[in-house]
């Protein structure tokens, strides 16, 4: 349950930070570009985001799957390990992206 609340936080953040900032802003474009990259993984293996290092099936929910020799675009997918308490540890380079553009915006590069 935490971890839907922090996503939907984190999304909401997200949003907000694009219309607060403006869709020229350049962490606004760098932030779609982070979407995109998620969205073309997501998309291309079956609305599912592949995981890799996470072998317990009940870690994943509806919208995540274990990462295979199958999978279309394996690096754009869930690897990068970040640990941080009481959330999960692995994120795509698209979040990361989506991340520091909403760090630009936030914080201000113009």
């Amino acid at each position: 349950m935490i971890t839907f609340v922090v996503d939907a936080l984190l999304s909401l953040s997200l949003i907000f930070s694009l219309f607060t900032s403006g869709l020229n802003a350049p962490g606004s474009q760098v932030m779609i570009t982070g979407m995109m990259l998620n969205d073309l993984v997501y998309v291309s293996n079956g609305f599912k985001m592949p995981v890799y290092g996470v072998t317990d099936p009940a870690a994943f929910n509806f919208d995540h799957a274990a990462g295979s020799s199958n999978t279309m675009y394996p690096f754009l997918g869930d690897w990068v390990q970040i640990d941080i308490p009481s959330y999960g540890a692995y994120f795509s380079p698209g979040d990361l992206v989506s991340l520091f553009g909403w760090f630009l915006n936030t914080f201000g590069w113009k």
